[in-house]
């Protein structure tokens, strides 16, 4: 079942000689449950195409919808994680009050029920010994668990990343990968996770669509084809081995480079 679908979507910025075309015909599907990367050159638009995703943007051509219905503003039940941690937390905001915040205004939960809601919450991400705290008294990767447990308090069922792990060390991100994928199984989430780096993207994915220079098209949607669980280890010498990795190096490489309409390839995740 087809979760979340952008159907043509373009975007422009600026008008006249100053226009710039970000998104050209961009066409994507997410399944139910499944876990879909994007991954492009910096500057093509992968971060507009989240927010257009989302709601926060409205795309100037083409249509949004999820579940079968059109997406013109925020809809319930789907989270947008920013790559800025420090800027999605509140910083006057204790550690689970943080969390509280996306079940505050929900009817037929009180004060308790919230409290008791958003420490499970909190030991899910192991963090319950900074309940506590602020989020200046937290590392960065302990922040990005703060915003994924908030994620959750809201009953996420579609998580939206713009690359939350880009700012981290390698092994607090490889941590937080870990920590993503065993949310995503346990709780039988759909991702959508915007990424520069092609190994994240092969670790963490189902498919990964591989979006060209400005303006953005999607050059191909790769099906990842690796078994799970998997080891991020050995995950890069297999990708390579299998002739997957190899497969991003032009559209992401060659600036000069923009495919046409006979080599542009797109299918839907799980087509054949």
């Amino acid at each position: 079942m087809v979760l979340l679908k952008l159907n043509k979507v373009g975007k422009s910025f600026g008008s006249g000689e100053a226009q710039t075309v970000a998104l050209d015909g961009i066409d994507l599907e997410l399944k139910q449950g499944g876990f879909l990367a994007v991954v492009g050159p910096s500057g093509c638009g992968k971060s507009t195409l989240l927010q257009i995703a989302a709601g926060l943007v409205r795309a100037d051509r083409g249509s949004v919808t999820l579940s079968g219905e059109s997406v013109v503003s925020p809809p319930p039940h789907v989270v947008y994680v920013f790559q800025q941690y420090t800027k999605s937390l509140f910083p006057w905001r204790t550690v689970l009050a943080n969390v509280e915040f996306a079940l505050e205004g929900r009817s037929g939960i009180g004060r308790a029920e919230r409290r008791d809601r958003s420490r499970n919450l909190l030991e899910l991400v192991d963090l319950q010994s900074f309940a506590g705290h602020y989020p200046w008294q937290l590392s960065g990767g302990m922040q990005q668990r703060v915003a994924i447990a908030r994620a959750l308090a809201a009953d996420a069922r579609l998580l939206l990343m713009d690359e939350p792990f880009s700012a981290l060390d390698a092994l607090t991100r490889l941590d937080l990968q870990n920590l993503l994928l065993d949310l995503w199984a346990d709780r039988a989430l759909s991702i959508l996770f915007v990424t520069h780096d092609v190994d994240e993207a092969i670790y963490l994915a189902d498919w990964v669509a591989v979006l060209t220079h400005r303006p953005a098209r999607v050059h191909e949607i790769i099906d990842v084809g690796l078994a799970r669980p998997r080891d991020p280890i050995t995950t890069r010498p297999i990708s390579i081995g299998a002739g997957i990795s190899e497969r991003f190096t032009r559209p992401l490489s060659t600036a000069s480079w923009m495919p046409n309409k006979r080599s542009a390839r797109t299918i839907a995740p799980g087509a054949t």
